[in-house]
């Protein structure tokens, strides 16, 4: 675990409750280590650009698996989901604060 529930209510203006915490950080870090290549398994301490990267990826997520559908019309039925596009946005953010040697596939 990356990122701990008293930490993350450290690092956030929205806290979820514990077991909404719990429910959504294990899915935060399956991102994260595959945005890193696993490397942070091998760091002896989390550093705090992880931590901060989870607190939003933990928030994140959990917008990405709240209400899927965006928009709705029923002109007869048109749907639209949540694009790609959100976990792009919460990558280029993970990208924006660690550091490169965590990761750029080429370190």
């Amino acid at each position: 675990m990356y990122l701990d529930y008293s930490t993350y209510q450290t690092l956030t203006l929205n806290a979820m409750t514990e077991l909404e915490f719990n429910f959504y950080e294990p899915n935060a870090e399956t991102y994260l280590d595959q945005w890193t290549h696993d490397r942070i398994r091998s760091l002896d301490t989390v550093p705090a650009s992880v931590e901060r990267v989870m607190a939003r990826l933990v928030d994140g997520i959990k917008e990405l698996n709240g209400d899927q559908v965006v928009s709705y019309s029923n002109g007869v039925d048109s749907w639209s989901f949540v694009k790609q596009d959100d976990v792009a946005k919460l990558y280029s953010m993970a990208v924006r604060i660690l550091p490169v040697e965590l990761i750029s596939a080429c370190v």
